[in-house]
C-alpha cells in the first residue's frame, strides 16, 4: 500500500492523497482476517513531543478516514513514529517524503 503524505504541520488528508486510502480498504473488505498499522511520521522539524502528537493525529486522520469508507476501527492500530526517522538538516520543501503515515497490512 502506497503511504498518504502530509503538509507542512498538517494532519489534513489532502484530496490527491485520499485516492490512496480505497485501496487498503477494498484489501481489508477482501481480506476480514487482515488488520492494518496506520505509522504516523514527521520531518525534523518541531520538538520531539511536537512531532509525536502530530504523527498520533496524521495516523488517527487517516484511520478516521478508512471509517468513513466502511471500515471498523477495531481492524485498524495507530503509531507514531514521530521524528525518530526523519532526515535531519533538510528545508521544509525537501522533507516531504518524512510528512506521510505508512499503510502496513497485518496478517
Amino acid at each position: 500500500l502506497q503511504p498518504v503524505y502530509f503538509g507542512f504541520d498538517s494532519s489534513s488528508i489532502a484530496s490527491a492523497e485520499r485516492t490512496k486510502l480505497p485501496t487498503a480498504a477494498d484489501h481489508l473488505q477482501q481480506n476480514p482476517s487482515d488488520g492494518l498499522l496506520m505509522e504516523g511520521h514527521c520531518d525534523w522539524y518541531g520538538t520531539a513531543d511536537y512531532n509525536l502528537a502530530l504523527g498520533d493525529r496524521r495516523a488517527s486522520s487517516a484511520r478516521d478516514y478508512l471509517s468513513t469508507l466502511g471500515i471498523s476501527g477495531d481492524r485498524i492500530e495507530t503509531l507514531s513514529k514521530g521524528s525518530l526517522e526523519a532526515t535531519s538538516g533538510l528545508a521544509k520543501a525537501n522533507s516531504g517524503q518524512d510528512r506521510r503515515v505508512e499503510l502496513i497490512i497485518l496478517k
